[in-house]
């Protein structure tokens, strides 16, 4: 495609341009594919339009009108699927599953899967560069953060969680030091509580950043 096709702004100057630029053939319309000329000012799109209605009236019925009305059926059976099949179950039963849990615990968990979900099934750290820090610097920063939270989400938060549960278990409540003992488990602990409140801070500021 002639990218010179996106800077015309009305009829005559797209008519201007060679015949092969604004309709080539292609294999699967020989008669010429016309191209849309990008951007147009909005009286040029109305001339436009009228123009192709008549010099390509089945080209224009079959982009024009037919595929829009498969898109809008393609759309309205996926929404049905989603409808029956929430797209976001998995993360949906780990913060919210079938028994009680508390909102001190729930308010957390919310914030983890929504790493989880953005990284095991959106892909983000597949299917998004994060090494590039040309135009914003701060997609560098954010994705270095993303990587380090999901670790810790899954790999240093239980191991500290098990140091946690060795600690309790090590406790003698009949031992005199009992209290000097119990303050590592308030270091693990607080360590924890500090780390998760950090990750759900930035899971809220960086929310913007959280697509594919």
């Amino acid at each position: 495609m002639n990218k010179d096709i996106f800077k015309y702004v009305s009829l005559n100057e797209w008519l201007e341009l060679p015949r092969s630029e604004r309709a080539p053939f292609k294999w699967y319309w020989p008669t010429g594919w016309y191209q849309t000329p990008f951007p147009m000012t909005l009286n040029g799109w109305s001339t436009w339009e009228e123009y192709v209605k008549v010099k390509y009236p089945t080209q224009y019925w079959l982009r024009e009108y037919f595929y829009h009305k498969l898109r809008h059926k393609y759309h309205f059976i996926k929404e049905l699927k989603y409808r029956i099949i929430n797209p976001r179950r998995e993360m949906r039963n780990a913060v919210f599953p079938s028994r009680w849990v508390d909102l001190v615990e729930i308010v957390p968990e919310f914030h983890f899967q929504v790493i989880v979900e953005y990284v095991e099934r959106e892909k983000a750290l597949e299917n998004v560069d994060w090494n590039t820090n040309e135009t914003n610097p701060k997609v560098l920063e954010v994705g270095k953060k993303l990587k380090e939270y999901y670790n810790y989400i899954k790999i240093e938060r239980p191991f500290l969680l098990e140091k946690l549960d060795m600690a309790f278990f090590k406790l003698d409540f009949t031992d005199p030091s009992f209290n000097t003992r119990y303050d590592r488990v308030d270091e693990i602990e607080k360590s924890i509580k500090d780390k998760d409140t950090e990750l759900c801070i930035w899971v809220v500021q960086n929310r913007s950043y959280l697509w594919t």
